[in-house]
């Protein structure tokens, strides 16, 4: 379609924008803001998006080449709310200035971009840090839970939640988001496990077979790069599963690439403030929580306890995807305590849920 191929902002418009359009604000200096490349722009061919003069969807010179195409990189100066764009309903617009190309049919090139255009590493209706209102006033902090990496299990399981709960990283089983944490052979991690992106990534969680990936990811750091797994601080497994049938032999203590109980001790000792929590349904307590007691916590209890102390695990009667369902939101919330009772865990609706330490 034609409005994709062209783009608007003139210096006239620059005008309008400080003027009447959005009155009291004004872009940014040409030479402050992040830098971003762009993103989404050939989802209707012919690939390119037009600038526009005010955040409004509408509000469009229509001059060819004015705008961004794919791959180019814009400098965001500030951003306004306004028109929604794309599958999430993103309000964010950015007045960028195109670097790639920094003029256009004789005129600067830039104006508004709607961030759905923009991989600014946010999820929808959230600003990045560094780009104020067109107005002066700082931005917003970053969403809870951009400290966060989830590990899917089985193809994307989970990944649309941790994604709404703006999660720094989503890691799937089939890559469709993020990347794919599993290594590049049977119980081998490799780098795809600790595929942050530069993130700040501090906690991760992992739902059913999911349970693997934040361990994989200690596991490849203590092998490659230990420092960086200080960074890592809380650690959440969503209902892991059953002896029976879902427990193979990456989860065994004995695996030579994985050995999950000694990663997992291993990472608990190397700081007293590091805490890993098990959210076990239904699916989990089978036999007495076998599957995580004979996989995940002999080298733990080996260690002592105070090692112990910061291991909890939270008894809920719940099926395997309400667990995940309900709790995934305690990975944007404060660190749980590890203390053993009734005081620690999440409730389940109206009643108080026991937790243990192994």
């Amino acid at each position: 379609m034609q409005q994709l191929r062209a783009a608007l902002a003139s210096a006239a418009s620059a005008a309008v924008i400080a003027g009447s359009l959005i009155a009291g604000t004004a872009p940014a200096s040409a030479d402050a803001g992040p830098v971003f490349t762009v993103m989404n722009t050939s989802e209707t061919l012919p690939d390119g998006v037009w600038f526009r003069n005010s955040p409004h969807t509408q509000d469009t010179d229509r001059i060819t080449g004015l705008g961004v195409y794919r791959g180019e990189q814009v400098r965001a100066e500030c951003y306004l709310m306004g028109d929604s764009v794309g599958p999430y309903g993103n309000r964010v617009w950015y007045y960028s200035d195109n670097i790639s190309r920094p003029s256009a049919a004789g005129r600067a090139n830039k104006g508004f971009l709607n961030t759905h255009y923009v991989n600014d590493g946010m999820t929808a209706n959230h600003v990045a840090p560094g780009v104020p209102p067109c107005g002066g006033t700082p931005s917003p902090p970053a969403p809870a839970g951009q400290n966060v990496a989830y590990y899917s299990g089985k193809g994307n399981a989970g990944a649309d939640l941790a994604r709404s709960l703006h999660f720094g990283r989503v890691l799937t089983a089939d890559g469709s988001y993020d990347g794919k944490w599993p290594g590049d052979g049977s119980c081998r991690p490799s780098a795809n496990a600790v595929a942050f992106a530069g993130r700040n990534i501090t906690r991760l969680a992992g739902w059913s077979l999911g349970r693997l990936g934040p361990i994989y990811a200690l596991r490849y750091l203590k092998d490659h790069d230990p420092a960086r797994a200080r960074n890592i601080d809380y650690v959440v497994l969503y209902d892991p599963g059953t002896p029976q049938s879902d427990f193979g032999k990456c989860d065994e203590p004995g695996t030579r690439t994985v050995q999950a109980d000694q990663t997992l001790a291993w990472w608990l000792q190397l700081s007293s403030d590091n805490r890993l929590i098990v959210m076990a349904g239904k699916l989990t307590a089978t036999n007495h929580h076998q599957s995580i007691q004979q996989n995940y916590f002999p080298a733990v209890k080996r260690a002592g306890g105070a090692v112990r102390s910061r291991v909890l695990v939270c008894n809920y009667s719940l099926g395997h995807a309400e667990v995940w369902n309900t709790y995934a939101h305690v990975m944007s919330q404060d660190r749980l305590p590890t203390t053993q009772g009734l005081n620690s865990c999440p409730r389940q609706g109206a009643s108080q849920v026991w937790g243990w330490n192994p």
